[in-house]
């Protein structure tokens, strides 16, 4: 079961970034006690400024972690100065986070989820769970959250590699969740019989998830897709209006330390729905 004890809260003020808050009574069910709310002043867009932001920034957070505590939460604050990436992701190991949670729109980090170079390197290199918020009718003045409710209908994507299937452990059980929708994409195939033989073995792996997940109590689906797997999961996503998509940032590619899967990073930049990704293991 995935326990979410502690989170570690990415945050730049923006308004999209305050919404993040709202996460945090859902993961209340998940077992969440304690929050780290973290902002990076960044040394190289600070410079002689750093200090000052710095004091500035401590400020605000504490004024944060006072409301946040009223909801019976455990609360600390970190504002390093350095490069905001390596920062997020050592407080993260430090603090043994069980979680990593940022919004895909806003300002700063927020506004360069998937843009910009800070995020892309959060998502490469933490070896926590990063949660990424989605947001819809940013700039309009009032932007709301995908989704209210994260866990309550699932797609999970695998490719039954040991990082996928170590994820779906860490998913089994988890609180809140109704509905877990399976999915296993077949890129490529040398001939006709190859693919015959891939559809009757990812069937019959499905199956067993699937089975398995039906007797732990959760309504449960499984699809075979042929093409693209980025393509594929995210029409799956769209199609079954999930409230998540869950997946490990690697799959079976030769080379483990790969930057970040190009499958990950494809849902991650273009999924409507929150995205949930695992590191490898």
């Amino acid at each position: 079961m995935m326990l979410i004890e502690k989170v570690l809260i990415g945050t730049d003020y923006s308004a999209p970034a305050e919404q993040l808050y709202d996460c945090l009574s859902e993961l209340k069910k998940q077992g969440l006690k304690r929050v780290i709310l973290i902002h990076v002043i960044d040394i190289q867009s600070a410079g002689g400024n750093a200090a000052e932001l710095q004091v500035f920034n401590e400020k605000k957070l504490t004024e944060k972690k006072h409301e946040l505590e009223k909801y019976g939460l455990e609360v600390i604050t970190k504002a390093p100065i350095g490069f905001p990436p390596y920062e997020i992701t050592m407080v993260a190991k430090e603090e043994n986070a069980s979680l990593i949670l940022v919004g895909s729109h806003g300002k700063g980090i927020i506004k360069n989820i998937f843009i910009g170079s800070t995020t892309f390197d959060l998502l490469r290199t933490a070896k926590t769970p990063v949660l990424i918020e989605k947001y819809q009718d940013v700039g309009a003045g009032n932007c709301k959250p995908y989704c209210t409710i994260k866990f309550n209908k699932v797609l999970i994507p695998t490719d039954f590699s040991d990082a996928s299937l170590a994820m779906i452990t860490q998913l089994k059980g988890t609180k809140g969740m109704e509905e877990v929708i399976f999915a296993t994409v077949i890129e490529k195939s040398k001939n006709t019989d190859e693919l015959e033989s891939k559809k009757a073995e990812f069937a019959e792996k499905l199956a067993i998830l699937k089975q398995e997940f039906a007797d732990a109590g959760y309504k449960t689906n499984s699809l075979l897709k042929e093409g693209n797997a980025a393509n594929a999961i995210l029409q799956i996503a769209e199609e079954e209006q999930v409230t998540l998509i869950a997946l490990a940032k690697r799959g079976q590619g030769r080379i483990a330390e790969l930057l970040l899967g190009s499958v990950a990073e494809a849902v991650a930049k273009q999924s409507k729905a929150p995205v949930l990704l695992f590191p490898s293991r």
